[in-house]
């Protein structure tokens, strides 16, 4: 009898779990429907009801690294019981979602935490990176309908437009396109060009850097603002030197060459 009564509590036990595990996934749901919420506050809410899902909230914290920021459920120190996973977009990294417990706890499935606490934070990381993916997508267009209307008013040809467009809503492909541009002016004996072509780091996306240079985070940023300043300098050379219809010929050339752009995929779809 007593056997038995042991086995409905674990199976209460688990139901218990799973309760929570469902209410948390449907609180962060909630939180990123709320589309005019930035995304700071979006963020924000979700790590503060991230531990609720945990078998152990009472002594759970959760962080999501976005953009070189990080959006805590409270200050702590992190510890050795942690679990993570990466928050993608388009099959590229963008962030993290990470779990600690700031004490030890039981060992189970991975170190204290659950096989069902795997799956849920995995959710939880493709959840944010849907968000994230439909966020781009809307400002994409809210840019791209704006730059069409500025267009409007502008000259044909006129390609300050296309490439303000561009350093917005693709950065990758704002740097690859900068580094074609430079090559464009060397070749074509633009002095401050070839000056430039040292400088070969443009052409590589801010991914690349993470995964071939031992970096941390503040360096990161702020060679990507290196990155931004260089290219806008390269396209102020290209500006002095070269007619508004060879540039923009040559941008919207590069452009549909490059397949690999987030841009051009969503803009075609």
């Amino acid at each position: 009898m007593m056997m038995e009564k042991k086995s409905w509590e674990v199976v209460l036990d688990a139901l218990k779990e799973r309760a929570k595990e469902l209410n948390c996934l449907y609180g962060i749901e909630e939180i990123l429907n709320n589309r005019d919420l930035p995304i700071a506050q979006t963020f924000q809410k979700v790590v503060a009801t991230i531990p609720y899902g945990w078998q152990y909230p009472d002594v759970c914290q959760a962080i999501i690294e976005y953009q070189d920021e990080f959006y805590r459920s409270a200050e702590f120190a992190p510890t050795p019981w942690e679990l993570k996973c990466d928050i993608k977009v388009q099959d590229e990294v963008v962030g993290m979602v990470q779990v600690f417990y700031l004490e030890e706890r039981p060992l189970a499935d991975e170190g204290p935490f659950l096989k069902e606490e795997r799956r849920l934070i995995t959710h939880i990381a493709e959840r944010l990176g849907h968000y994230l993916l439909h966020r781009n997508i809307r400002e994409i267009f809210e840019n791209w309908e704006t730059a069409r209307e500025d267009f409007s008013h502008k000259r044909k040809g006129d390609w300050t437009v296309i490439v303000d467009l561009l350093r917005r809503t693709d950065q990758n492909l704002y740097f690859r396109i900068s580094r074609k541009m430079m090559n464009y002016l060397s070749w074509h004996g633009v002095d401050e060009a070839q000056q430039l072509l040292p400088q070969s780091g443009i052409g590589r996306s801010a991914t690349d850097m993470e995964n071939t240079e031992d970096i941390n985070r503040p360096q990161k940023k702020a060679t990507i603002q290196n990155m931004l300043q260089l290219s806008d300098h390269i396209f102020e050379i290209a500006g002095n030197h070269l007619s508004s219809k060879e540039i923009f010929s040559c941008v919207q050339k590069w452009m549909y060459e490059d397949r690999s752009s987030f841009l051009i995929r969503i803009l075609e779809n």
